[in-house]
């Protein structure tokens, strides 16, 4: 991709303005920034000592032990899927919009 960038970069002054070289770093060291498990275990306890006591929040509980930057164990938790209260979140917005008449 980074060559991709550079070749056009290079032959297309079209393209120059998008500085598409370094758009592709970027782009990189965000993905690999996502994808570093090791940081999202760091993220998860700071989340669990600072929501700690706060109803209705629950971090899952995280199992350093087996746990890598390419890894991230963590306690299987059961609940309801958030899919299901954005389904009733439209439900109550098109009641709403049609003056209360319900789902369509």
């Amino acid at each position: 991709m980074e060559m991709v960038a550079q070749q056009l970069d290079e032959r297309m002054e079209a393209v120059r303005i998008y500085d598409l070289p370094n758009l592709v770093r970027e782009i990189k060291k965000g993905l690999l920034r996502e994808l570093d498990f090791s940081r999202e275990a760091r993220h998860m306890k700071i989340f669990q000592k600072n929501l700690a006591g706060e109803e209705g929040f629950y971090i899952p509980r995280l199992f350093d032990t087996y746990s890598t930057s390419q890894i991230l164990t963590m306690e299987l938790v059961e609940g309801t899927s958030s899919r299901i209260f954005s389904r009733a979140h439209r439900l109550t917005a098109n009641s709403w919009q049609n003056g209360g008449s319900g789902s369509r």
